[in-house]
Order: structure tokens, then sequence, then C-alpha cells
């Protein structure tokens, strides 16, 4: 699958799969797109701090290496932001597992943020990004010194 950059398909959707409202001002996407043009998978990233950035990330089928090492390389790498952010509602449990398997961390809450409850705060800073290394910093040609 190939991974897409297009904004205007992928930021909808990871709107609506991590119940937001997509604000397509400040931001941009990483994806993966299947062959009838649906998005599989995408992380939305805004509001760039010089610091920190938040993302919300979105699947709903298989992850590739590659893109697993994009959604971290483009924040930590590209960008240099010391930490990734992701707000997540509560009721969400499909976002907070997958922030979960990611390795970002609870930092703090929002009570009654949204019709589904509290706002959970969840960041992980580069040097806890695990998904630089190994086989899929290699996916994008990054060493392990790197």
């Amino acid at each position: 699958m190939p991974i897409s950059t297009d904004k205007h398909i992928l930021g909808p959707w990871a709107a609506e799969q991590c119940h937001m409202v997509w604000t397509p001002m400040n931001s941009s996407c990483i994806g993966l797109i299947a062959h009838d043009g649906t998005p599989t998978a995408a992380a939305w990233f805004q509001d760039y701090s010089g610091a920190s950035i938040m993302a919300h990330i979105a699947v709903s089928g298989n992850l590739t290496p590659r893109f697993v090492a994009a959604i971290f390389d483009y924040p930590f790498r590209q960008l240099d932001a010391k930490q990734i952010v992701c707000p997540v509602v509560e009721d969400n449990t499909k976002s907070l597992s997958l922030v979960h398997h990611f390795g970002f961390k609870p930092v703090g809450r929002i009570p009654s943020w949204a019709r589904g409850g509290d706002m959970i705060f969840f960041a992980m800073q580069r040097e806890c990004c695990k998904w630089l290394k190994g086989r899929y910093g290699q996916r994008l040609g990054i060493t392990a010194g790197t």
C-alpha cells in the first residue's frame, strides 16, 4: 500500500476515526490509501510549536513498517520536535489501545471535554521512540546511530 501525504483525503478521515473535527489550517498528514482510494491508516499532525506537535493517529487496516517509521520520522527527524502529544477522548477505545501500543504515556486529562467524556493527553519524547530504530528505521534508510 502506498504512503500518501494528501491531507484533503487523509485529514477528514482521520478526524472522523478519532472523534475530532478536521481543521486543515496548520495541519499535515501521512497515511496509507487502499487501491480503491480509501484511507486505511493516517497520522494527522497539527499545531507544531517548535518543540512539540499534536498528532491524531487512526487505523482501520494493517500497518506497514514504512508507514510506522514515517509517522515518527516526520515529527522527530524532519521537524526536530522534542515530543508528540496525542489527545484521545476516553470513550475511543481503539485510539487508546493504539497510543498505548506505540508507547505514548498519559500526561494529563481535561474532564468532560467531549460527549464521549474526558480528553486524555498522551505524550512521547523523541529519546523514548523505539520506532526510529531497527527494522522500522531501516525502512526509511535510517542507520541505528541516527
